[in-house]
């Protein structure tokens, strides 16, 4: 991650280690998509579950910011 911040991949005022948590939090599903469906009860390869997500983590990271 650093590499990748030194390259101009992450901006300047990004952590490359908060880049990183984020990016295990869109992973998940990929990752374990048991999770997803015993936390959602959702198919993790559904379009139904992706728009949720997608949804989801745009309200979040709006919320953080």
């Amino acid at each position: 991650m650093e590499r990748r911040k030194e390259a101009g991949e992450i901006g300047e005022d990004l952590d490359p280690g908060a880049v990183l948590l984020l990016m295990g939090a869109v992973a998940l599903p990929v990752v374990t998509p048991h999770t997803v469906r015993s936390v959602l009860g959702m198919d993790p390869q559904s379009s139904e579950f992706r728009e949720f997500y997608t949804e989801q983590l745009r309200r979040i990271v709006r919320r953080l910011g």
